[in-house]
């Protein structure tokens, strides 16, 4: 996935939490930890998005990196 379409989709995700979570995925040190709050506050990820934060096709601290730019 390139990140593009990785920063849209977890745009998307972000926006559909309170501030609460948003500060805590703002917290966040781990693309393991961003997932897991995405996932504990019912937010649907798409496969491949969820290949891709774990660090199934990248290595998660250079996903993290990615995912900081939100």
């Amino acid at each position: 996935m390139d990140d593009r379409k990785l920063n849209e989709l977890l745009n998307k995700a972000l926006a559909s939490l309170n501030d609460e979570q948003k500060k805590k995925a703002k917290a966040c040190k781990t693309a393991k930890e961003l997932l897991d709050l995405l996932t504990e506050s019912g937010v649907e990820l798409p496969d491949e998005m969820l290949e891709e934060v774990a660090g199934g096709k990248d290595d998660p601290s250079t996903t993290l990196t990615k995912i900081r730019r939100y």
